[in-house]
């Protein structure tokens, strides 16, 4: 049976934690059919400028390609986040040959420099109890608008980690936001998603974080199908060997609970399909 996890960092992220090798023995120890290298395009790791460390990736990935092709398929991707916040020039990684999956994702760093510069905290990320219900809320709408602008006009394949910020919000400050509020801002992201023909990421981090939540959660997947949608990948978004592909092999039980009959994985920025 397949197992593809579309969502994993090495080393040459900033925040990576693992060699690529290691993954391919993770990955071949845990009998996956394949897994796609997503490097952030914001920060590189130490001693890479902006840009170098992802065409390191994947000259690593070229690099072991060959060596694992029996064992594991090695995919190139990056993580491209916060397109329409102005942070970053993403340009290079439109243009780099040898890609085969574009994450559109949005963070919370750069979001609340440009729209909460009164904040107390400059992200979430560790941050998820030192927050009001009230901002919170506040900056779930925000980053859900951001989102929708990814979906509707950026050059990306799969929306990411669609529900980001309540794992910090819900998981580590225990605010309790409701994500039933932001419906209709929800609905226009599916329906920019199934228009577009792109996929969206069953994100599976929460299970290794402790937090028992995949991003959509259920209900929300429940929702893009009866929308029609039924594009869907899932990524661990592990950034060390051990995360990878936790929590996926329930993320597939629960979709096809749903009614999804295949995941999705991409190749030369093409999708392919596989049954679940």
């Amino acid at each position: 049976m397949s197992v593809y996890d579309c969502h994993v960092h090495t080393a040459f992220s900033f925040d990576g934690k693992a060699k690529l090798s290691e993954h391919c023995e993770r990955a071949v120890a845990l009998g996956l059919s394949g897994f796609a290298v997503t490097e952030h395009n914001d920060y590189a790791a130490a001693g890479f400028s902006h840009g170098d460390h992802v065409r390191a990736s994947i000259a690593e990935v070229n690099r072991l390609k060959e060596q694992y092709e029996k064992r594991v398929k090695i995919f190139c991707g990056v993580e491209v986040a916060d397109i329409f916040l102005g942070s970053y020039d993403n340009t290079p990684f439109y243009e780099m040959k040898d890609i085969d999956i574009l994450l559109g994702s949005v963070h919370t760093s750069a979001l609340i420099r440009k729209y909460f510069p009164e904040s107390p905290v400059y992200t979430l990320v560790g941050n998820g109890r030192n927050v009001t219900k009230d901002f919170g809320r506040r900056l779930m709408e925000q980053y859900l608008l951001e989102v929708l602008k990814t979906a509707e006009k950026a050059e990306v394949d799969v929306i990411a980690h669609l529900t980001y910020p309540l794992r910090y919000l819900n998981g580590d400050g225990a605010l309790g936001l409701d994500i039933s509020e932001f419906s209709p801002i929800l609905d226009q992201i599916f329906s920019a998603i199934i228009k577009r023909d792109l996929s969206l990421e069953v994100n599976t981090s929460g299970y290794f974080k402790g937090w028992q939540e995949f991003m959509p959660p259920e209900a929300l997947l429940a929702r893009y199908y009866a929308l029609g949608g039924r594009n869907i990948t899932m990524g661990s978004d592990a950034h060390q060997a051990e995360a990878l592909a936790v929590g996926i092999p329930e993320a597939k039980q629960m979709l096809k609970s749903i009614g999804f009959t295949h995941g999705s994985f991409y190749q030369n920025r093409k999708r392919q399909s596989y049954l679940l």
